[in-house]
């Protein structure tokens, strides 16, 4: 197996692609994201064991994620059995899988306790009673140093569930290619991520902004004793429609009205 190596325009291209996925039937595909993310929630509900069951479904839950974009691209029918179908597939190799990365992330957050003694994996695996008592702390450093361990962590995991599951590869060719993917196209992937930051980040910020700044263009603005030109304009015009329901019915204005009732002929007197 060999890794294409792929410009650094790819990456805004898988977002591209994914949106046009998305488009082809977006009730199904948001349906199966509900029911992924509600899985892992119900199995989290398990105080301890809840966590590492859902680690260890995860990887099979995120084939099925992938088969189902796949299944519409080809336009294949595409239900609830493509999530949780995937579970079948090298399954054993889908739950080493997902036990190397839970192990993995609790040995970077054991890294992070040699910095701060333990606050941040306190917080993350605490109570709301330890969460609220460490929340005045400053996680700066420790955060750092995890998110610096965990990148090379991503860069073998990406790739391997789908390798493990479609390409029957086992847990250690599955982690090597899928690093060395990553690897040889950073380009591309940082390209991905500015583009994550951009759609999920940056546009929903500015989009209640420009919401409210329309508003107060058409009149909704909050300040008291403000009249918007609009609302102004509006006034004048039922003003002005009154004036022409009471002004008084000149000859001018309507004459034969006026002269209906004229009598043709004047007595004399």
């Amino acid at each position: 197996m060999r890794a294409q190596t792929l410009p650094p325009a790819a990456g805004w291209r898988w977002l591209a692609g994914g949106f046009a996925i998305f488009r082809r039937n977006p009730p199904v595909l948001g349906m199966l994201v509900v029911a992924y993310w509600f899985t892992v929630l119900f199995l989290n509900i398990v105080p301890i064991l809840g966590a590492l069951l859902a680690s260890l479904a995860i990887p099979g839950l995120s084939v099925g994620l992938m088969q189902a974009a796949q299944n519409l691209e080809r336009g294949k029918p595409v239900g609830i059995q493509t999530l949780y179908g995937s579970l079948k597939e090298n399954p054993k190799t889908l739950l080493g899988l997902g036990a190397l990365y839970l192990c993995c992330t609790l040995g970077i957050l054991g890294v992070s306790a040699l910095i701060d003694g333990g606050d941040l994996l306190r917080y993350m695996l605490g109570g709301r009673a330890e969460r609220s008592a460490l929340e005045d702390n400053d996680f700066t450093l420790p955060a750092l140093v995890v998110l610096i361990l965990l990148v090379p962590v991503l860069m073998a995991y990406w790739f391997a569930p789908v390798l493990a599951a479609w390409h029957k590869l086992t847990l250690g060719k599955s982690l090597f290619f899928s690093f060395v993917a990553c690897w040889i196209n950073w380009r591309a992937f940082l390209a991905y991520g500015a583009g994550m930051v951009l759609v999920a980040g940056i546009i929903p910020g500015l989009l209640p902004a420009q919401g409210e700044d329309r508003s107060r263009r058409q009149g909704g603005t909050d300040r008291p004793g403000h009249r918007s030109h609009r609302k102004i304009r509006q006034h004048r015009q039922d003003r002005r429609r009154q004036d022409l329901r009471f002004r008084p019915r000149t000859s001018h204005s309507y004459p034969y009205r006026r002269n209906r009732y004229r009598c043709p002929v004047r007595s004399e007197s």
